[in-house]
């Protein structure tokens, strides 16, 4: 439990057992560590031994800061989630409920509108990349390969520029471990079915409020895919530059055609 917010896991329960009745919740606690991700992971893998423990076919990850969306347009979240459920195919690994920094493959235009009439306005999308595992959902079937993503992650921490020790669960298995390959892929519930509630985190020690919490149109806060470089970009101009200087210091400049040696 959070301890700058002790009624947080309190409130998120009460809010979740209004918008979904039928849901049974069992807490996970796990510990505090200065080395920042490592208790998110075992949580998961904690919270992934209870779901086995209790024989569970769906099991769904909340972190005590996700909270159920207000569903306008006349179906409640249940019906929503219930028809995201029905269209997201059986080999994904998993359905993320809610996400930032989302990355698709199918352009913008192609993304559900908040202001639809259909019948059911949720739907899944095939994910490219995303951030965040505060609200995802994994099928019994695929309990064994979530299992090994997490061992492999905490055996394998990243070194941050910073000098500390991390571990990144979101960039492991997006990019180092691909989880979410072609024959296990991740999906995303469009528009998003769960929000990330601002507020202290644990994780980064500090406050956060990002423009994306509160909204379910992700696509209008999506990063485009050239910003996700830039500090990519910088880093390699500032090592280049860093070289260039150096090089310039150890190898003298002459200062005439004459001084030129040749063979």
């Amino acid at each position: 439990e959070n301890p700058e917010e002790p009624c947080r896991l309190k409130n998120m329960k009460q809010i979740w057992k209004q918008a979904y009745p039928e849901l049974e919740m069992e807490e996970v606690f796990s510990f505090r560590s200065p080395i920042r991700g490592l208790a998110v992971v075992v949580t998961l893998l904690l919270a992934l031994d209870h779901a086995e423990r209790d024989n569970i076919d769906l099991a769904l990850f909340l972190e005590d800061d996700a909270v159920p969306f207000n569903i306008s347009g006349g179906l409640t979240w249940v019906e929503e989630f219930n028809a995201a459920l029905e269209q997201w195919p059986t080999n994904s690994l998993a359905l993320f409920l809610g996400a930032h920094n989302i990355q698709t493959y199918a352009p913008p235009e192609h993304h559900h509108k908040l202001d639809d009439n259909s019948e059911s306005r949720s739907r899944v999308i095939l994910l490219k990349e995303a951030f965040g595992a505060y609200a995802f959902a994994v099928r019994r079937a695929h309990f064994q390969c979530l299992r090994e993503h997490i061992q492999r992650v905490l055996s394998y921490p990243n070194l941050r520029l910073n000098g500390k020790w991390t571990y990144d669960h979101d960039w492991f298995w997006w990019h180092r471990d691909q989880l979410f390959a072609a024959k296990t892929p991740a999906f995303l519930t469009t528009p998003l079915l769960v929000d990330h509630s601002s507020g202290f985190s644990v994780t980064w020690g500090k406050s956060r409020r990002s423009s994306w919490m509160g909204q379910r149109d992700w696509w209008n806060y999506q990063k485009k895919p050239e910003e996700s470089y830039v500090h990519i970009y910088l880093f390699v101009l500032f090592v280049a530059i860093i070289i260039c200087i150096m090089m310039r210091r150890r190898i003298p400049v002459p200062r005439s055609t004459s001084q030129i040696r040749t063979p």
